[in-house]
Protein backbone atom coordinates (compact mmCIF):
# COMPACT_ATOMS: atom_id res chain seq x y z
CA UNK A 1 0.00 0.00 0.00
CA UNK A 2 1.12 3.44 -1.36
CA UNK A 3 1.70 6.11 1.68
CA UNK A 4 1.82 9.69 1.11
CA UNK A 5 5.13 11.50 1.65
CA UNK A 6 4.31 13.06 5.32
CA UNK A 7 2.66 9.96 6.81
CA UNK A 8 6.11 8.58 5.91
CA UNK A 9 7.96 11.64 7.50
CA UNK A 10 5.21 10.92 10.50
CA UNK A 11 5.82 7.46 11.26
CA UNK A 12 9.75 8.06 11.00
CA UNK A 13 9.59 10.64 13.46
CA UNK A 14 7.78 8.82 16.05
CA UNK A 15 9.91 5.75 15.10
CA UNK A 16 13.10 7.98 15.89
CA UNK A 17 11.42 9.18 19.06
CA UNK A 18 10.77 6.70 20.44
CA UNK A 19 14.31 5.25 20.43
CA UNK A 20 15.97 8.13 21.12
CA UNK A 21 17.48 7.73 24.81
CA UNK A 22 15.41 9.66 27.66
CA UNK A 23 19.18 11.85 28.37
CA UNK A 24 18.67 13.10 24.42
CA UNK A 25 15.01 14.06 24.98
CA UNK A 26 15.90 15.93 28.27
CA UNK A 27 18.54 18.16 26.91
CA UNK A 28 18.58 21.76 28.25
CA UNK A 29 18.40 23.91 25.43
CA UNK A 30 19.02 27.44 27.18
CA UNK A 31 21.78 26.24 29.15
CA UNK A 32 25.14 27.78 28.21
CA UNK A 33 27.51 25.34 26.93
CA UNK A 34 30.79 27.12 27.44
CA UNK A 35 31.36 29.45 30.78
CA UNK A 36 33.85 32.00 31.58
CA UNK A 37 35.81 32.62 34.92
CA UNK A 38 38.41 34.77 36.49
CA UNK A 39 40.03 33.80 40.03
CA UNK A 40 37.08 36.21 41.82
CA UNK A 41 34.32 34.21 40.00
CA UNK A 42 35.64 30.49 40.32
CA UNK A 43 35.90 30.66 44.03
CA UNK A 44 32.61 32.24 44.39
CA UNK A 45 31.24 29.74 41.94
CA UNK A 46 32.96 26.99 44.47
CA UNK A 47 31.53 28.56 47.65
CA UNK A 48 27.64 28.64 46.20
CA UNK A 49 27.79 25.63 43.90
CA UNK A 50 25.86 23.70 46.45
CA UNK A 51 23.10 26.24 46.13
CA UNK A 52 23.13 26.30 43.01
CA UNK A 53 22.68 22.61 42.60
CA UNK A 54 20.24 22.32 45.39
CA UNK A 55 17.93 24.89 43.33
CA UNK A 56 18.80 22.82 39.96
CA UNK A 57 17.18 19.80 41.70
CA UNK A 58 14.05 21.96 43.19
CA UNK A 59 13.36 23.41 39.47
CA UNK A 60 10.78 22.09 37.51
CA UNK A 61 13.24 21.96 34.49
CA UNK A 62 16.20 21.01 36.79
CA UNK A 63 18.30 24.26 35.78
CA UNK A 64 19.49 27.13 37.83
CA UNK A 65 20.70 30.68 36.75
CA UNK A 66 24.15 30.31 38.32
CA UNK A 67 24.74 34.64 38.97
CA UNK A 68 27.95 35.29 39.69
CA UNK A 69 27.74 39.23 39.91
CA UNK A 70 27.34 39.43 43.91
CA UNK A 71 30.96 38.16 44.10
CA UNK A 72 32.00 41.17 42.34
CA UNK A 73 30.04 43.39 44.47
CA UNK A 74 27.19 43.64 41.96
CA UNK A 75 28.91 46.40 40.19
CA UNK A 76 29.10 43.97 37.41
CA UNK A 77 26.27 44.36 34.70
CA UNK A 78 24.47 40.39 34.59
CA UNK A 79 22.83 40.52 32.00
CA UNK A 80 22.29 37.05 29.45
CA UNK A 81 21.95 37.15 26.00
CA UNK A 82 23.90 38.99 23.09
CA UNK A 83 26.49 41.50 24.12
CA UNK A 84 25.50 45.36 24.15
CA UNK A 85 25.50 47.08 21.51
CA UNK A 86 29.12 48.71 20.79
CA UNK A 87 29.35 51.36 22.73
CA UNK A 88 30.27 54.75 21.42
CA UNK A 89 33.01 57.12 22.90
CA UNK A 90 31.44 59.90 25.16
CA UNK A 91 30.46 63.27 24.06
CA UNK A 92 33.54 64.75 25.62
CA UNK A 93 35.83 62.39 23.75
CA UNK A 94 36.23 59.77 26.58
CA UNK A 95 37.09 56.49 25.14
CA UNK A 96 34.44 53.72 25.28
CA UNK A 97 34.68 51.32 28.19
CA UNK A 98 35.57 48.10 27.81
CA UNK A 99 32.98 45.09 28.29
CA UNK A 100 33.01 42.83 31.72
CA UNK A 101 32.78 39.33 31.65
CA UNK A 102 29.50 37.82 31.90
CA UNK A 103 28.83 36.62 35.10
CA UNK A 104 25.20 35.46 34.94
CA UNK A 105 24.50 31.87 33.59
CA UNK A 106 21.84 28.82 33.04
CA UNK A 107 23.19 25.67 34.12
CA UNK A 108 21.48 21.95 34.41
CA UNK A 109 22.43 19.81 37.58
CA UNK A 110 25.19 17.95 35.51
CA UNK A 111 27.23 20.89 34.07
CA UNK A 112 26.53 22.51 37.76
CA UNK A 113 28.03 19.30 38.93
CA UNK A 114 30.77 19.17 36.36
CA UNK A 115 32.03 22.71 36.78
CA UNK A 116 32.38 22.20 40.70
CA UNK A 117 34.70 18.68 39.94
CA UNK A 118 36.60 20.82 37.77
CA UNK A 119 37.03 23.95 39.66
CA UNK A 120 38.21 21.65 42.37
CA UNK A 121 40.55 19.58 40.38
CA UNK A 122 42.19 22.78 38.75
CA UNK A 123 42.02 24.61 42.26
CA UNK A 124 46.09 25.07 43.04
CA UNK A 125 47.23 26.28 39.59
CA UNK A 126 43.55 27.63 38.41
CA UNK A 127 43.98 29.70 34.89
CA UNK A 128 42.46 33.22 35.91
CA UNK A 129 40.85 33.49 32.61
CA UNK A 130 39.57 30.02 31.92
CA UNK A 131 36.83 29.11 29.49
CA UNK A 132 35.53 25.84 30.17
CA UNK A 133 33.59 23.92 27.32
CA UNK A 134 31.13 22.09 29.37
CA UNK A 135 30.05 19.80 26.36
CA UNK A 136 33.37 18.78 25.51
CA UNK A 137 34.95 18.88 29.34
CA UNK A 138 32.17 16.80 30.80
CA UNK A 139 31.25 13.89 28.90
Amino acid sequence: MWFSKSAKLGAISVIIAAVMPLPALASCFICDEVVELDATSAACFTTEAEAYLTAAKSSERKIAEVDLSQCAGGSVDATRGLDSFTKLPSPDGAAPVASQARMVYMLDQQSITCLSRILSEAAPEFNPTAVIDLVEDCD
